[in-house]
């Protein structure tokens, strides 16, 4: 499995995790040693502990080509 693929699995929302394993960011996403890549793009939507509907931006793998 890619370290692209694992982060976005994890729910990942930090960048210094996106970092730590690897990532370079380079035109537009973060490429890593794997040559997997990936973007903060996808907004995980949820409800705290009150019920207020929440979102945060997470990790989402991409194919990376070329």
């Amino acid at each position: 499995m890619s370290i692209a693929k694992i982060l976005e699995d994890r729910k990942t929302d930090n960048m210094a995790e996106v970092e730590c394993a690897g990532g370079v960011w380079r035109d537009g996403a973060f490429l890593f040693p794997d040559g997997s890549g990936g973007s903060f793009s996808r907004n995980e939507i949820y409800r705290d502990s009150k019920g207020v509907l929440r979102f945060h931006i997470v990790f989402v793998s991409s194919s990376v080509t070329g």
